[in-house]
């Protein structure tokens, strides 16, 4: 047999402009053919079946079926005779139409004979009776609607065998017209099936039609000549007429024809109609779970359903439309010597399979898929159907496919809105709030560069103020009244320069400078440096400072002007005789962070103001001070990658806890220690580099996923750090997987670094082991990343690392 040969630019297109991502051309195709590519909704040639479910339910009349005005046209000017065969259906053409108007309006447009293909129902129902009284050993599938044949060709074609090998009416009609009713016609079918476009050219049956126009494109050529079928007198169809072969549009009309009798009792007969029961009858009949013998299948509900009408009916009137007419015509005794005319003509016809190959992919893409719109676990998954598809799942199958895209996803799509709607909902009052902030730290760094500029002229003045009162004080004797009066300058002057220091580092945007020192030694630094105040003050400062903390990588000036600012804000908060202790010690919650903890045993600080003392120009002190003590301090700590918290009860002192992390792991050789950094801001990225070379690790970089497998290849990383979001849909989730697979890169530790998560919608940190799971990464960090804590993650993934190869045997590999 020569292969099928389609219509050019198949039956079914898309009209762009007016296709608007309502998904429900993809929801009602069964065989789903139509790709959404940019937005798009386009027809796949090679999927499609024509049956032109989606020409119905687009209400943007973007899809359209291939017309066939022109070479009707064409066809009507050539000097030889003309046939329209109309569809059983064509009663129900129009609203108020009879069947003889609808005739006399073909005749008007130039058509030589009107015939019913109803007539050619009668054929093809002798045939099925014939087949039915001597069945084969398997069940049979009718085959007068070619959309169902050509998914089961397509899509099922194990059932292919079960075709019932029968042309349809419109073949067995039109080969009747040209061999014995009107030979040398040019034949042209009327209906409104858009697959019969495709049938015609199917190779055992091209001989019998010449073009195939719908019921709509009919009315085309109407409107076009100014013909209205409803002023036009009655014109009789020419014969052969029909019997109960114009049933054949309404479901069982094939068997009411062959004069098969089927009722409710009967469970060899089977009638479907309809897209899903069509496809769940061919998935039973293909799994073996179907005893009937036969299968009775329109893929519409019936032609009387079909995509192609030119005006909207219900099907109800459309059923009475088409039994009045049958009724109407001549009685079915004779219907014998009609079938005798054309005895001759052959009605049998063979089906070969269509397979269209698929590519299905594994559970592992399935997930990596379903993940891109935070479907990380089944529970996550929907199952809505506002894609176009009826699983999360054979939507995920269609992306790899290529049918589908990712953004399709209605919920997710829904999730962002109301992510950017609160985001926009919160900017207005945030906007106020950050121009107000903005003018009061303009006016703050204005007043810190002025401070800079002066600190030379007026420190060793109030360095000497400071000094020489001290002296004072300690010359006067213990129970001067004087000794007072000199305390409060030292208080004062010491006042001065905490301001001062304050509004300078506020004001002041400088780069961290790290280096490896101990909690110790910022203890130590910071109370030499408040020692004047609280030797002014005669406060008592106790403290305990663990002896065996690791070292930490810190900028020491800076963490220690951070505890400077908790202490002075203690010392101003005890008064006179009051007591501040100091203590260091290992973290309880987490053996990788040390803590230091500052308590007071002062008034504590008022409940009300305890939500907002770490920001700016909030003050807790009785008397007026900058109020940017603690937002200094809780600014710094979190750039170690820290944490500052404030405990206070009225009366009661207050705690401040400072957590930083431990440099817990030994600083590895470059030689032997290579990290690939992955990010698409070059800025970061070379940020990153100059941290982490300084942290001792030899460092390489990429910009983009294609890059770094590029580079990884070449330098065989140790270990990598990769941006989880970066730019055109690249992901270093789908990149760490990717490496994974590599067997050189199995056990390397990945560490993904994520920026502000509302931006990007990916809630990593809903379950973050099971995210890390399923992306095959070790740990993760909020961007920027403390550099300390990302060294030691490193660290201690690449030692566990190197554990487990050490401990495998080569069979293991």
């Amino acid at each position: 047999m020569a292969p099928y040969d389609p219509p050019p630019h198949g039956v079914v297109t898309t009209i762009e402009a007016k296709c608007r991502r309502c998904y429900n051309c993809v929801r009602s195709c069964p065989a789903k053919a139509i790709r959404v590519q940019a937005g798009q909704a386009r027809i796949i040639e090679e999927r499609c079946i024509g049956c032109g479910n989606c020409i119905r339910v687009c209400a943007q009349n973007a899809k359209q079926a291939q017309s066939a005005v022109s070479a009707v046209t064409a066809l009507l000017a050539e000097d030889k005779p003309t046939v329209a065969i109309l569809a059983p259906s064509y009663p129900a053409a129009y609203q108020g139409v009879s069947a003889g108007q609808y005739v006399a309006a073909v005749r008007a447009l130039g058509f030589d004979h009107v015939l019913e293909v109803g007539f050619g129902a009668e054929m093809v129902a002798q045939e099925y009776a014939r087949l039915l009284a001597d069945p084969p050993d398997h069940p049979l599938i009718s085959t007068p609607c070619p959309a169902l044949v050509t998914y089961v060709r397509k899509y099922v074609p194990e059932l292919v065998p079960s075709l019932a090998p029968v042309v349809s009416p419109m073949i067995a009609l039109g080969r009747a017209v040209r061999r014995e009713l009107v030979p040398g016609a040019g034949v042209v079918f009327v209906g409104p099936c858009v697959a019969k476009k495709a049938e015609i050219h199917e190779p055992e049956v091209d001989d019998a039609i010449d073009a195939v126009i719908t019921f709509r494109g009919l009315d085309e050529m109407f409107r076009a000549r100014g013909l209205d079928p409803r002023t036009l007198e009655p014109s009789p169809p020419d014969p052969p007429l029909p019997g109960f072969g114009g049933l054949f549009p309404m479901a069982g009309g094939l068997l009411k024809a062959a004069a098969i009798q089927a009722d409710l009792m009967d469970d060899s007969i089977i009638i479907v109609e309809g897209p899903n029961a069509c496809r769940a009858a061919l998935r039973e009949l293909k799994e073996g779970a179907f005893s009937a013998r036969f299968l009775d299948a329109l893929l519409c509900k019936g032609c009387i359903a079909g995509p192609a009408f030119p005006e909207e009916m219900s099907p109800l009137h459309r059923r009475e439309c088409v039994t009045a007419h049958v009724r109407s015509l001549q009685p079915a005794a004779t219907l014998p010597d009609r079938l005798d005319q054309v005895r001759g003509i052959e009605v049998r016809r063979d089906f070969e399979a269509q397979p269209v190959a698929t590519n299905v992919p594994t559970e592992t893409e399935i997930r990596d898929i379903l993940a891109r719109t935070n479907k990380i676990g089944p529970e996550d998954e929907l199952n809505c159907g506002a894609c176009g598809y009826a699983s999360c799942r054979e939507k995920a199958i269609a992306v790899y496919q290529g049918l589908a895209e990712p953004e399709m996803c209605l919920p997710f799509l829904i999730e962002q809105m109301q992510i950017n709607l609160e985001r926009l909902a919160r900017s207005k009052g945030e906007l106020e709030k950050a121009r107000e902030l903005a003018a009061r730290a303009r006016q703050l760094a204005s007043m810190g560069r002025l401070a800079g500029e002066i600190a030379h002229q007026i420190s060793t003045p109030l360095g000497n103020i400071i000094v020489f009162a001290q002296l004072l004080r300690d010359a006067l004797p213990e129970q001067d009244q004087q000794r007072e009066d000199v305390a409060t300058i030292i208080a004062e002057a010491l006042h001065c320069r905490e301001v001062m220091s304050s509004l300078q580092e506020f004001g002041r945007q400088r780069e961290p400078q790290w280096e490896q020192t101990s909690i110790s030694q910022i203890v130590a630094r910071a109370l030499e440096e408040i020692e004047p105040w609280g030797g002014a003050k005669e406060v008592r400062i106790t403290t305990d400072l663990a002896p065996d903390l690791p070292p930490i990588v810190a900028d020491p000036a800076r963490l220690t002007q951070a505890l400077v600012n908790v202490l002075t804000n203690a010392l101003e908060a005890v008064g006179e005789d009051g007591t501040v202790s100091v203590t260091t010690q290992a973290s309880a919650e987490d053996e990788e962070r040390a803590e230091i903890i500052v308590r007071d045993n002062g008034p504590g600080v008022d409940p009300a103001i305890l939500p907002r003392v770490f920001q700016p120009f909030v003050t807790t002190k009785t008397r007026r001070g900058a109020g940017l003590g603690l937002a200094v301090a809780h600014g710094i700590v979190h750039a170690h990658g820290g944490d500052i918290r404030l405990d206070s009860k009225p009366g009661a002192g207050v705690t401040v806890i400072i957590s930083v992390p431990l440099d817990v792991a030994p600083t590895p050789s470059p030689e032997s220690t290579k990290v690939l950094v992955v990010d698409d801001d070059p800025d970061f990225l070379e940020q990153e580099r100059i941290m982490l070379e300084a942290m001792g690790f030899a460092v390489v970089t990429a910009e983009r996923s294609d890059e770094a497998l590029e580079v990884s290849d070449r330098e065989i990383p140790d270990a990598f750090v990769l941006d989880l979001m970066m730019e055109r849909a690249d992901s270093g989730a789908r990149l760490a997987r990717q490496l994974r697979r590599d067997p050189r890169f199995r056990r390397a530790p990945i560490v993904i670094l994520t920026s502000v998560v509302d931006e990007t919608g990916f809630e990593f940190s809903r379950n973050p082991k099971e995210v890390l799971e399923w992306m095959k990464a070790d740990a993760w960090f909020d961007k920027p990343a403390p550099i300390a804590e990302l060294a030691n993650a490193l660290r201690r993934h690449l030692d566990s690392a190197r554990s487990k190869t050490d401990a495998a045997s080569p069979d293991d590999e």
